[in-house]
């Protein structure tokens, strides 16, 4: 059983160790990140990711004008998104759509005959047949379309190369603090770890004591085994 000072001194050590492998692990990274190849990889990403947000942010506002014909917004609501809730004995009706376009739909199919899903369905096929003849629109989603590819391919180009320069590298650090973690526990709990010990000893003792051939002997002939004679 090692004593508390035997504890700290070894915490010592480990420490010295991590500060060691810390050291090494951000030169490892330094080596990766300025790796030639992954500059050009991870300003290549940026520079489509920033494309793709500029994107998002022109579709939107496109999308914006589209929608705006059939669903309100107020600046709270999700405007994209059709809702409708009809009036129950615990709510009233509730819906960002549109009052015209609630009118067309109720002079084909009454709207108290119809699901809350069956009008935001409805009024989705409308906004998305909308969408679709926006020419404008339909060009910048396919641009945004292949942008997002890129952008998955060269994050896998990115993780490809981080595998292949980290290779045959793996560091200590995780463990060693592991480590240390677990020994301030102790020191922290100086009578825990006293009884843990205890316990650990005790453990120890009884499994030394049924490895000894006297004891299972010993066993044995307690229990008076009986052993049959000839075949029978």
């Amino acid at each position: 059983m090692e004593t508390i000072e035997q504890l700290k001194a070894h915490l010592a050590i480990l420490e010295k160790e991590l500060a060691e492998e810390e050291k090494i692990a951000a030169q490892k990274e330094k080596y990766i990140n300025n790796h030639p190849d992954m500059v050009r990889i991870i300003l290549l990403r940026k520079e489509t990711d920033l494309k793709i947000l500029t994107l998002r942010e022109k579709i939107s506002k496109m999308e914006r004008k589209v929608t705006e014909q059939f669903l309100i917004y107020d600046g709270m609501q999700t405007w994209n998104h059709p809702q409708f809730q009809h009036k129950t004995s615990g709510w009233g009706e509730s819906t960002n759509i549109q009052p015209e376009v609630l009118s067309k739909i109720d002079s084909v199919s009454p709207l108290y005959l119809l699901t809350n899903d069956d009008i935001t369905n409805a009024v989705k096929y409308l906004i998305n047949k909308a969408i679709s003849e926006y020419l404008g629109l339909r060009d910048l989603q396919t641009e945004l379309a292949l942008l997002n590819s890129k952008s998955s391919e060269l994050y896998e180009k990115e993780h490809n190369l981080d595998r292949r320069l980290r290779a045959g590298f793996e560091s200590k650090a995780y463990d060693i603090r592991r480590n240390i973690d677990e020994l301030k526990n102790l020191i922290n709990n100086p009578k825990k770890y006293e009884e843990q010990e205890k316990r650990q000893s005790k453990k120890d003792e009884a499994r030394d004591r049924l490895r000894r051939e006297t004891v299972l002997d010993g066993i044995y002939t307690s229990l008076k085994i009986k052993i049959p004679k000839g075949e029978n």
